[in-house]
């Protein structure tokens, strides 16, 4: 395990679902670290030599901000809310369903996996009114994004709303000029 601050460096956007992750999977193992804050659209050197494979950092999956029409947008909604039923009929037969978490009473891996994109959830429902996890279409999965985000570890790791807001606008502006 990592003894100080020097061993351990974490290159990340406060507002990416994967450095989310990997902040709260670090702070879960009690493991120090050295944060590094990364600008995703001005990649730093040493955030391309860290990744020299796929010098795009973060995928192509945020499809319904890059939707161009109201269509295309709707579309990758219902892909979405498909994909969240699985996940809903998974939850539903869950072994632990019954406790708080997946992990059970604590935070555990698909926690952690699943949880670190619930911020971004939350800001694509403020900008454009796209609810990816509902009362309404996934019960569970909404109760249990509800504890989640009442965990410490989640509080610990949230990112500013308006700096989520303000790189997934920036992201999706850059996106439309791409085209």
């Amino acid at each position: 395990m990592a003894g100080n601050d020097a061993d351990v460096k974490l290159l990340g956007s406060p507002v990416s679902p994967f450095a989310i992750r990997a902040r709260m999977a670090l702070k879960l193992k009690g493991v120090s670290y050295e944060y590094l804050e990364q600008d995703l659209f001005n990649k730093s050197r040493l955030l391309r030599s860290s990744n020299p494979v796929h010098m795009k950092i973060l995928p192509d999956w945020l499809g319904i901000m890059k939707a161009m029409t109201v269509e295309a947008r709707l579309e990758m909604v219902q892909q979405s809310n498909a994909k969240m039923k699985l996940l809903e009929d998974a939850l539903a037969i869950w072994p632990s369903n019954s406790k708080d978490l997946f992990g059970g009473h604590s935070v555990g891996y698909l926690d952690l996996a699943l949880g670190s994109f619930l911020f971004w959830f939350k800001t694509l429902h403020n900008i454009i009114g796209v609810d990816i996890i509902s009362v309404s279409n996934t019960p569970l999965m909404s109760t249990w994004a509800g504890r989640f985000m009442e965990t410490t570890i989640a509080k610990e790791v949230e990112p500013e709303e308006s700096r989520m807001e303000e790189h997934v606008r920036k992201a999706y502006y850059r996106n439309l000029s791409s085209l």
